[in-house]
C-alpha cells in the first residue's frame, strides 16, 4: 500500500472544497472549522480540539513596522549627518537593521496576545499502537490571508530591505565619523540622496502590506490539509506497529505560528525530542515540491535525519524534488516547533501566488500532491521499520 495517484484526486477534491477565504476571526474560519470536523468525524478517527487565543498583531503591526521604523532612524541620521546625532543615529539604525531578523523570528508564535484576540483551535488526530517506540507527528495550517504583496515579493522586500539598511547605514556612519573629524568623505562614504531614497523606499514600502480576506488559499494551505485527510485514511486502515501518528490541523498560522506554538507549549513535556519528529506541510501542490532545508538569518538548518530519509525516498520512487532556503519575511509552522528542541522537516512548493486571490485550485497540479503524498506515507514507513527492534 501506498500514496496513489487516487488519493491524490480525493486531495485535489478535498481541496477545492476547502479553498475559499478563511482568515482568522472570519466566517469562513468557522466553515473550514465545521468541514474539516465532518470530514474526521466520517473518517472515523479519534480526534480532539484545543482551544486558543490568536492576534494579528505579529503580522499587522509587527512585520509592517520592524524594517520601516529602520529607515526612520536612517532618515534622522541622514537629515542630521553633519552632527554627532547623525552619528547616533546611523549606528543605532544599523543595529536595528542588524537585529531585524531576529526581531521578526522571535514574534512568529510568542508574542503575547493584546489588541484584538480571536479565539480558534487547533484539531488533533490520533492513531497509535498499544505501544508505540516512536512518534511521527504531521502538521498542517487550515487558515488563509490576503496580503497587497504576494509571499515573494514580500521576502525579496525584507532582504533587499536589511540590506541596503546595514550597507546604508554603515556609509552614513563613516560619513559622519569623517565630517566630525574635518575630512571630506568620498566615493563610497559619501552616500548620495539617491541611495537614501532607494533604501527609504524599499523598506517603508512593507508598511502597506496590511493583511486581509481575498485569497482562497487553495495551495496555501488547502492542500496540505487535504494531504493529511487522505494519510488518515491510508493509516486508519493500516497503522504501523511501532509508530504513533498525530495530524495536527493548526490554527492561525497566517497571524503568526499561533497553533503550532500553542500544541508545542503544551504538550513539549510529553513528547521525548530522541524519538518524536514532525513533518510540516505548507503550501505544496504547485509545479515543484521542495524540501525546506535551511531557513533565517543567520542560518538554521531543518532536520538533518528526515531530510536526509525524505530524499532517500524520493531517490528511491523517482520523484522529483528540490530543496530551498527561506530567508527572513516568511515562515512556517516548523519554527515553534524546532525553536523546542524537536526534529522537524517542511515540505513546501513554487507558490508565486501565495497570499493573493490568484491562490486558486486551478494552480494545484495532481502530480505534485501525489509527490507530497508519497514523501509522508513512505516517512511513517521508514521510521517503523527503524523502531521496529
Amino acid at each position: 500500500m501506498t500514496f496513489t495517484k487516487e488519493n491524490a484526486q480525493n486531495a485535489y477534491n478535498f481541496t477545492e472544497k476547502l479553498a475559499f477565504p478563511r482568515l482568522v476571526g472570519t466566517d469562513g474560519e468557522k466553515k473550514a472549522q465545521e468541514l474539516l470536523e465532518n470530514e474526521l468525524q466520517s473518517i472515523n478517527v479519534p480526534y480532539y480540539t484545543e482551544n486558543l487565543k490568536a492576534s494579528a498583531i505579529p503580522i499587522n503591526i509587527l512585520f509592517r513596522i520592524t524594517l520601516p521604523l529602520g529607515a526612520v532612524f536612517l532618515m534622522i541620521a541622514w537629515l542630521f549627518s553633519l552632527s554627532f546625532i547623525g552619528l547616533i543615529f546611523s549606528l543605532i539604525g544599523l543595529l536595528w537593521f542588524l537585529s531585524a531578523s531576529t526581531i521578526l523570528k522571535r514574534g512568529f508564535g510568542w508574542l503575547p496576545n493584546f489588541g484584538t484576540q480571536y479565539s480558534t483551535k487547533n484539531f488533533i488526530a490520533e492513531i497509535s499502537p498499544s505501544d508505540p517506540k516512536a512518534h511521527l507527528i504531521y502538521m498542517a495550517h487550515y487558515d488563509s490571508k490576503s496580503q497587497l504583496y504576494p509571499a515573494l515579493l514580500r521576502v525579496i522586500l525584507f532582504v533587499g530591505g536589511i540590506i541596503t539598511g546595514v550597507l546604508y547605514s554603515i556609509r552614513l556612519a563613516g560619513f559622519s565619523i569623517s565630517m566630525l573629524i574635518g575630512y571630506l568623505p568620498t566615493g563610497f562614504w559619501n552616500p548620495t540622496w539617491i541611495s537614501f531614497v532607494i533604501m527609504f523606499i524599499w523598506n517603508f514600502s512593507l508598511i502597506f502590506n496590511s493583511v486581509g480576506n481575498k485569497s482562497p488559499g487553495a495551495i496555501d494551505n488547502a492542500t496540505s490539509v487535504a494531504i493529511l485527510i487522505e494519510l488518515i485514511k491510508l493509516f486508519n486502515s493500516d497503522p504501523p506497529q511501532n509508530l504513533k501518528l498525530s495530524f495536527i490541523f493548526t490554527a492561525a498560522e497566517e497571524l503568526g505560528l499561533y497553533g503550532a506554538a500553542d500544541f508545542i507549549n503544551r504538550h513539549k513535556h510529553e513528547l521525548d525530542p530522541k524519538t518524536t519528529y514532525f513533518l510540516n506541510y505548507d503550501g505544496i501542490g504547485s509545479k515543484k515540491n521542495l524540501l525546506l532545508t535551511s531557513f533565517g538569518i543567520p542560518l538554521k538548518k531543518t532536520s538533518l535525519f528526515l531530510n536526509k530519509l525524505i530524499f532517500e525516498i524520493a531517490e528511491e520512487h523517482s520523484l522529483e524534488f528540490g530543496k530551498i532556503f527561506l530567508p527572513i519575511g516568511a515562515a512556517t509552522d516548523h519554527v515553534p516547533i524546532q525553536a523546542a528542541g524537536f526534529e522537524v522537516a517542511c515540505m513546501v512548493s513554487t507558490m508565486p501566488r501565495t497570499h493573493t486571490s490568484k491562490d486558486t485550485i486551478d494552480h494545484v497540479k495532481l502530480e505534485s500532491l501525489e509527490v507530497a503524498g508519497i514523501i509522508g506515507f513512505e516517512l511513517a514507513k521508514k521510521l517503523d521499520q527503524k523502531f521496529k527492534n
